[in-house]
């Protein structure tokens, strides 16, 4: 955005527009959203046992969750192929009026309490005289629907990166936490944590502010100081929680949905903090042995001074990452098999390139050792079908000898030195010590007995197995829990990893299968379903191969309007580096084929090697199956929207 400001003016139009639609919100909207929010007709406030204002409604932030997650699933579908947006103006708008509001409530909260007389906690609900300092705790839970509205400045400028779910469920979660807040506790001690929360977010907002103008930033406002800041409100207002909760007199209930809401929102914020700049650390490390190399080089013997500088040459790393997908690894095994058979292997050891890794979390994990172990995909798959699946596809619990037998039958002692360098294998850490989850990566294998274990415990899923895995002296879950899968954990970007998904909504990944209903993760459709799976996953690997990345413009230039000459180096500053990275590691994946592969309609026309069953026929049958069962979903989720609006219009006509 600093750049975007350092290349194009501002322009005025846009600036009064965005003034004038948030002065129209602060004068008509807001008083809308007051009354909709507020059980009665004649009146705004209304006294009750939990203080005035405490009569919001389930429906208006039922449907404001429904709304924001269906906008983002569309946002990212529809700017995905499309060129960012410019809103700066938008953005510097909005930023400026968070930090307004944020600072006025923040304000008029401490000044209240001031006046009442209250404490940093130990105060009671007084519902005769706590009528404005429940309309400014109102106000708090309505700014916190207001920063929903942040999401839609990350998408439009196709910012995915930051679009994770840790962004996603801190939102809402906040959002719903200050709901229950105002509906069961409106007055009292919420008033600490609310004039804190709105003090923070006014530092954050300041600092967001000062970095889009490109402006000079106190040292108060350095992005390690807005790190520090949050910190301390998460742990302030978890320790003003536990002591309202042992302590004082308001609904405990509610203390105990803020105290967990604190704990977790902390643990989370400093594991992705540390997770940013582990990779950091890594990355300088590279860097620097890359210097160190480059300098001793000019050592060696000038006769074969063009040989060495060959060999000094990094090799740009390539990953094929699989995600966690539980059921629906069978996609996985499909696009696995693909790999082993067109990808260029040593003919003594069979092991792939040095520079061609592979990772993965729970089933992908399994995934990416049978490639990289150099072992066999295709008979993985058929034991998962023949032995696995009559096994635990109804009884869960299972699961962990099914693959513990797998595993067994398919790691060779041989096997386990290949994989060292190779393969990288998600878990989640858990313990008894700050911050309790934390994510880990293996990337060294002792044994064959450890190699077993440590695949063990990133399929160990919590729920169906209620004691963690031990494992290295420590103690796991499934690699899917693990809290920094909300970031991207892989590297910085995206550009020397090739993603394979088994879910469609995953926007950052390069594979992935049309639809597909969520329940066959966890409930697994028939087995002819499930080699349509395994087909379509080979499919659209070969797919992936065989065409190139399309530019994100493409099929979308002729509805966008002509850009003028002076937005043009704008736009070019401004624009997502997505193609240019998807064509880097579509390049360095095709040079490690040993052939072309041959044309998709001839791979569909053969037939599968176990049923005799043509493969565009099983991947047809799997294609129609879950349309049919998106079609109920769709129903039933169009039943479950209008049920809720049916609710609201019931209580506002109450």
């Amino acid at each position: 955005m600093a750049e975007y400001w350092s290349v194009v003016r501002l322009r005025k139009t846009r600036i009064c527009v965005a003034i004038f639609l948030f002065w129209i919100y602060w004068r008509y909207a807001f008083h809308a959203v007051v009354f909709f929010s507020i059980a009665g007709e004649k009146h705004y406030v209304t006294q009750s046992e939990a203080g005035a204002w405490a009569e919001v409604t389930v429906p208006v932030p039922l449907l404001l969750t429904i709304s924001y997650l269906a906008f983002v699933w569309a946002g990212l579908h529809f700017m995905e192929r499309r060129v960012p947006r410019m809103v700066f103006e938008a953005m510097c708008v909005f930023n400026v009026a968070q930090v307004a509001l944020n600072s006025q409530l923040a304000y008029f909260l401490v000044a209240e309490a001031v006046h009442m007389g209250f404490s940093p906690w130990g105060n009671t609900l007084d519902r005769g005289r706590s009528h404005r300092l429940s309309m400014l705790l109102y106000l708090q839970y309505h700014y916190r629907q207001l920063d929903l509205l942040d999401t839609v400045f990350i998408i439009l400028r196709k910012k995915f990166l930051r679009i994770t779910w840790l962004h996603i469920l801190l939102k809402l979660l906040h959002m719903w936490a200050w709901f229950f807040a105002v509906r069961f506790s409106c007055g009292g001690d919420a008033y600490f944590p609310a004039a804190v929360n709105s003090a923070c977010q006014a530092v954050v907002y300041s600092y967001y502010t000062l970095s889009m103008l490109d402006l000079q930033i106190p040292k108060q406002l350095q992005k390690g100081r807005i790190w520090e800041v949050q910190s301390c409100q998460y742990l302030v207002c978890a320790l003003h929680a536990l002591y309202v909760l042992v302590r004082g007199e308001m609904p405990r209930r509610v203390w105990l949905l803020n105290l967990l809401l604190m704990v977790t929102s902390g643990v989370w914020h400093v594991d992705f903090e540390e997770g940013r700049r582990f990779r950091r650390v890594q990355r300088t490390d590279t860097q620097t042995r890359s210097k160190t190399n480059d300098h001793v080089a000019p050592l060696k013997s000038v006769n074969n001074n063009n040989k060495q500088q060959q060999q000094q040459q990094p090799q740009q790393q390539l990953t094929f990452s699989f995600d966690s997908s539980a059921w629906l690894y069978c996609y996985h095994w499909g696009a696995a098999v693909w790999l082993e058979e067109h990808l260029h292997k040593d003919v003594g050891t069979g092991a792939y390139p040095s520079n061609l890794q592979f990772s993965g979390a729970s089933g992908g994990a399994l995934v990416a050792f049978s490639l990289a172990s150099g072992g066999d995909p295709r008979a993985i798959f058929e034991h998962v079908l023949a032995e696995s699946y009559p096994m635990f596809s109804r009884n869960p619990w299972r699961m962990g000898k099914a693959v513990k037998i797998a595993l067994e039958r398919f790691i060779p002692e041989s096997k386990v030195c290949q994989i060292v360098s190779s393969l990288r294998v998600l878990l989640t850490r858990v313990s008894l010590r700050p911050p309790f989850i934390t994510g880990e990566v293996v990337d060294e294998f002792h044994s064959r007995e450890d190699c077993i274990d440590v695949l063990l415990a990133t399929c160990h899923v919590p729920g169906v197995h209620i004691k963690p895995h031990s494992c290295r002296q420590g103690y796991y879950y499934d690699g899917l829990m693990w809290n920094s899968l909300f970031v991207p954990w892989q590297s910085e970007d995206d550009s020397h990893v090739v993603y394979i998904s088994a879910f469609s909504l995953n926007q950052m990944a390069d594979i992935q299968p049309p639809s597909l209903p969520l329940w066959w993760a966890l409930f697994p459709p028939p087995v002819r379903i499930l080699r349509g799976l395994f087909w379509i996953g080979y499919r659209d690997m070969d797919r992936w191969f065989a065409e190139e990345p399309q530019d994100e413009c493409c099929g979308c230039f002729a509805s966008r309007p002509r850009l003028s000459k002076q937005d043009l180096p704008a736009r070019g500053i401004y624009a997502d580096s997505f193609h240019q990275s998807r064509a880097l590691k579509h390049r360095l994946a095709r040079d490690l084929l040993v052939s072309q592969p041959q044309p998709l309609s001839e791979a569909l026309l053969r037939k599968d090697s176990v049923t005799g069953d043509v493969v565009a026929d099983l991947i047809q049958y799997c294609e129609r199956s879950a349309a049919r069962n998106m079609r109920v979903s769709y129903a039933l989720i169009l039943a479950g929207v209008c049920l809720i609006i049916a609710v609201f219009l019931y209580c506002l006509s109450n």
